[in-house]
């Protein structure tokens, strides 16, 4: 084998190694953006599900305040129509 056959595959070794550094390194920044990711993903389903929770229970706190009122409401037009006062 020639020097410059020589020099050429040393060239192409050192850039193949240089490759090999770039592709660990980026490996590396593609983990740590998908823990991050991973993180943030979970801090927002944890959000959606405490404010689902949250509507959830406003909703039943509704239901509840309008079948009391309904309720009051007929007893207050039951005794209207008895003829009995407040």
């Amino acid at each position: 084998m020639d020097s410059d056959h020589h020099d050429e595959l040393e060239g192409l070794r050192t850039r193949v190694a240089e490759l090999e550094a770039l592709v660990q390194q980026l490996g590396q920044q593609l983990d740590s953006l998908s823990e991050h990711l991973e993180y943030r993903f979970q801090r927002h389903h944890e959000h959606i599900e405490a404010v689902d929770d949250d509507a959830r229970r406003r909703d039943r706190d509704l239901e509840y305040e309008i079948d009391r009122v309904r309720s009051d409401a007929e007893a207050w037009a039951r005794d209207a129509s008895a003829g009995r006062g407040w």
